[in-house]
C-alpha cells in the first residue's frame, strides 16, 4: 500500500509543480523588496518546495522501517538491519546514477518521474497481490495505479514557457506570443532552453538567461554581447603572445568564438558541465561558428575543477565566464580556494579573466570577491563591458601591460570587435575602470572577509541581494565621474583616449 501511495504522490508532484509558477508570481507581486519581504519570500519558496516534495517523501520514508520491521518479525535476527540499509544505499546510488546519466537525457523530467512512479506502483501491486491475494484492496490499488500512470502520460504537461520565464527573479511569466522556444531539453544538471524574442536570441538554464545575442547586424546589440566579446578580446590585447586558452562555461559560445578569432592562439579548451547547453547554443550560428568548426577548438563536457585536475595543463589565458553567484555552484568560482587553485594552471605570464555582474549584488559582496582575488594575484585591471557588467583581468608576478593594438591587425578578431563598436585601442580603453592599485583600497574599506569555501559570504548572501534588486553601479561611476577620480587615486594605467571612434556606445553610461 505504501509503495502504491508513494508512486501516486510522485505522479502528483508533476501536477503540483506545474501550478507553483503562478504561486511564485503572486508571491513576488505581493512582497516588497525589503528585509521582511525576503524573509517571507524564503518561507514561501520553501513552502512551494515542501508542497511538491513532502507527500511522496513522507510515504517513501516509511519503506525502510517497514521492511526492517517485517524481516525482524519473521525472526531473521538483527543482522537484517544492516542488510536492509546496505541494500538501500546501493539502490540509492544506482538510482541516482541511472536517473542522471540515462533517465533525464533520454526521458526528460516528466518521463523520468513517471517511470520512477510506475516502478513504485508496479512493485506495490506485485507485493499486494502476492500477499493479499485477489482481495478488494488489491483491485482498488490496481485501478488507482493504472489510472494514475495513464492520466499522467496522457494529460499532464510541463509548460516550457513557464519553465523558461525565470519567474522567481522578476515575477513574470512568458506569454506565448512574446517569444518562441527553439530548443528545450532536460539535461543532467539543468533544463536548457533557447528562446527567440523579437530581434534577439537567448539561452536559459533553469529559467535564468545565461547569454543573449542580437543576430540582426543592423539592430542594437544585447548588453551580454559586449561583455562576451570583451571577455574574449581583452586578454588577447593584454597578452598578444598567448598561445593557449581555456574558457570555463559555454553560455552562447561567443566568448570562445572570439578567442578563436585570434590568429595566434593554437588551442582553446571550453569546459561546460551541461551537454544540453552545448547543443542548445548551436542555434546562435553563425555568431559562434568558430567554437564548433575551428580545429583548434576542443569542447569538454565535465566539471571545471575535475577537468583541470585530470588534464593537468597550463594555459596563457583562463576565462571564468559564469557570472551570477546566486546560481547554485557558481559562487565557488569566486573564492580564495578557487583563485589559488586556478593560478596553478596558468603559465608564468598567464592571465586570469572573470566576468562579474553588478546587478543583483551589493558593493559589499563585490568587495568580498576582490579581497579573495587580491590575495592571489599581484595585479588586476577592471573593465566595464556595459553599465552593469565588469570584466576583471588578473595577473600574478608582474603588473599588467598596456593594451596592444596588434589585435586590430587580425581581420576576424577586428570584425568581432567592430560588431560591438570597438575600432581601436582607445575605444577599448574607454571601458577601463581602474587597476588594483587604485581600486583595492576601496574594496578593503568594506568590513567583510574575503570570500572563501570556509566563509562563503557570497554564497550565503547573493540570493538576498538578488531579491532586493541590489546594484553596485558605483564601481562603474568611478570611471565616468566628472573629475579624474581614478587618476587621483594613483592609477596611471591606460594608453590614453586619442583615436576614439565617434560611434555611440549606448550600453555605457555617459560621464558628466
Amino acid at each position: 500500500i505504501v509503495q502504491v501511495a508513494m508512486g501516486l504522490f510522485a505522479l502528483s508532484t508533476l501536477v503540483v509543480y506545474g501550478r507553483t509558477f503562478e504561486f511564485m508570481q503572486w508571491l513576488l507581486a505581493t512582497l516588497t523588496r525589503t528585509e521582511t519581504g525576503y524573509a517571507v519570500f524564503n518561507f514561501g519558496s520553501h513552502l512551494i518546495a515542501l508542497l511538491v516534495m513532502f507527500p511522496a517523501a513522507f510515504w517513501a520514508g516509511m519503506t525502510l522501517p517497514l521492511i526492517t520491521h517485517a524481516l525482524l518479525r519473521r525472526g531473521l535476527g538483527e543482522k537484517v538491519v544492516g542488510s536492509v540499509y546496505a541494500a538501500n544505499t546501493i539502490g540509492a546510488i544506482t538510482g541516482v546514477f541511472a536517473a542522471v546519466h540515462i533517465g533525464l537525457p533520454f526521458l526528460g523530467l516528466k518521463g523520468l518521474i513517471t517511470f520512477g512512479a510506475f516502478i513504485d506502483i508496479a512493485l506495490g501491486l506485485v507485493l499486494l497481490w502476492w500477499v493479499g491475494g485477489r482481495g478488494r484492496l488489491a483491485t482498488y490499488a490496481t485501478v488507482a495505479g493504472v489510472a494514475g500512470v495513464v492520466a499522467t502520460v496522457a494529460f499532464v504537461e510541463l509548460d516550457p514557457y513557464k519553465m523558461v520565464s525565470g519567474v522567481y527573479r522578476h515575477g513574470a511569466l512568458l506569454e506565448r506570443d512574446k517569444g518562441k522556444i527553439l530548443f528545450h531539453r532536460d539535461g543532467k544538471t539543468a533544463t536548457v532552453n533557447l528562446l527567440s524574442t523579437p530581434g534577439r536570441l537567448s539561452i536559459h538554464t533553469n529559467g535564468k538567461s545565461d547569454a543573449a545575442i542580437t543576430l540582426d547586424a543592423s539592430g542594437d546589440i544585447a548588453p551580454d554581447e559586449s561583455t562576451m566579446v570583451m571577455t574574449g578580446a581583452l586578454p588577447l590585447a593584454l597578452h598578444p603572445a598567448a598561445r593557449t586558452a581555456a574558457n570555463i562555461g559555454f553560455g552562447s559560445g561567443l566568448t570562445s568564438h572570439v578567442l578563436l578569432a585570434s590568429d595566434t592562439l593554437r588551442e582553446v579548451d571550453t569546459i561546460e558541465i551541461e551537454s544540453a547547453m552545448v547543443e542548445g547554443a548551436r542555434g546562435f550560428s553563425p555568431r559562434n561558428d568558430n567554437v564548433y568548426r575551428d580545429p583548434r577548438s576542443h569542447i569538454h563536457v565535465e566539471d571545471a575543477k575535475t577537468f583541470f585536475s585530470s588534464h593537468n595543463k597550463r594555459y596563457d589565458i583562463i576565462v571564468s565566464e559564469p557570472s551570477n553567484p546566486w546560481v547554485s555552484g557558481v559562487a565557488s568560482l569566486f573564492t580564495e580556494e578557487f583563485y589559488r587553485y586556478i593560478k596553478r594552471h596558468l603559465n608564468d605570464d598567464g592571465l586570469f579573466v572573470q566576468w562579474l555582474q553588478l546587478y543583483e549584488i551589493n558593493p559589499a559582496l563585490v568587495a568580498t570577491v576582490f579581497k579573495a582575488l587580491a590575495g592571489h594575484f599581484s595585479d588586476y585591471v577592471v573593465f566595464a563591458s556595459n553599465n552593469y557588467d565588469i570584466v576583471i583581468v588578473a595577473r600574478n608576478g608582474a603588473p599588467l601591460p598596456a593594451l596592444s593594438s596588434v589585435i586590430f591587425s587580425q581581420p576576424r578578431l577586428a570584425r568581432e570587435l567592430e560588431h560591438v563598436r570597438i575600432h581601436s585601442v582607445a575605444d577599448m580603453e574607454l571601458h577601463r575602470i581602474g587597476s588594483k592599485r587604485a581600486m583595492q583600497p576601496y574594496f578593503d574599506g568594506f568590513g567583510v572577509p574575503a570570500n572563501s569555501d570556509f566563509f562563503p559570504v557570497l554564497d550565503l548572501n547573493a540570493a538576498k541581494a538578488r531579491f532586493m534588486n541590489a546594484v553596485s553601479s558605483d564601481i562603474v561611476n568611478l570611471a565616468v565621474a566628472p573629475i579624474p577620480a581614478m587618476e587621483m587615486l594613483g592609477d596611471r594605467g591606460g594608453s590614453g583616449r586619442t583615436g576614439l571612434s565617434m560611434q555611440p556606445k549606448p550600453w555605457l553610461r555617459k560621464a558628466g
